[in-house]
This record gives C-alpha cells, sequence and structure tokens, in this order.
C-alpha cells in the first residue's frame, strides 16, 4: 500500500466515525469516487466533505484551497500541477456556491472537467 493510499485509508476511518455514519468505503472506491449503490448519499457527503478538509483541498467552511486542490487533482489524475491548477480555479466557482455541498460539487466538476 503507498504512502496517499495509507492515508485515505486513515482520512477515510477517521471521517466514518466522524460523521457517525456505518458506511464501508474502499480506499480504492473512494479514490474513483465509485460508491456503493445503496450509500446513504448524505453519508457520502459528509464523509467526503471530511475528507476534503483533512486533505486540504477546503477549509472547514467549504472554500477551496486552490493550491491544495490542484495537489490532490494531480494526485489523482496524472495531470500536470499547471493543469490540475487550471481545473480547480473553474470548479472553484461551483464549489463554493454552496457550502454544505462545496466538497461533492468540486469532485464532480473536477472529475468531468479533467476527463
Amino acid at each position: 500500500m503507498t504512502a496517499d493510499e495509507q492515508l485515505l485509508t486513515q482520512y477515510s476511518t477517521e471521517c466514518i466515525s466522524e460523521a457517525g455514519k456505518n458506511l464501508f468505503v474502499d480506499p480504492k472506491q473512494a479514490k474513483e469516487n465509485n460508491y456503493p449503490v445503496d450509500a446513504d448519499l448524505n453519508a457520502v457527503k459528509d464523509i467526503s466533505r471530511c475528507m476534503m478538509v483533512k486533505f486540504g483541498v477546503i477549509d472547514p467552511e467549504g472554500k477551496v484551497n486552490i493550491e491544495g486542490a490542484a495537489k490532490y487533482v494531480s494526485s489523482i489524475t496524472g495531470l500536470t500541477k499547471d493543469e490540475a491548477t487550471e481545473i480547480v480555479k473553474k470548479c472553484a466557482i461551483v464549489a463554493d456556491t454552496d457550502n454544505e455541498e462545496s466538497a461533492i460539487k468540486l469532485i464532480e466538476c473536477a472529475g468531468k472537467t479533467a476527463v
């Protein structure tokens, strides 16, 4: 298991515990945004938000950290830092419109834009 996978496992465990949700998320599934079909979507949102805060992608209020988000997007997509930064800047506008859903909006936008 790589260091990134270990960190993902640690954060997943912590965020699931903090959210008080009984939701198993395999690190590989989380990396691919491939959650179980029967997953509680509110739990997925809570856990995603928690993990994005821990990774430094967003702050606790839901505001996107451009540098942290670009690093994260680059690491999961293989894009250069500059390419990831451009995507994050575009997606931050969408994500910052709703603090409660900013993590999910950022993930969705970056996933669509990076393809």
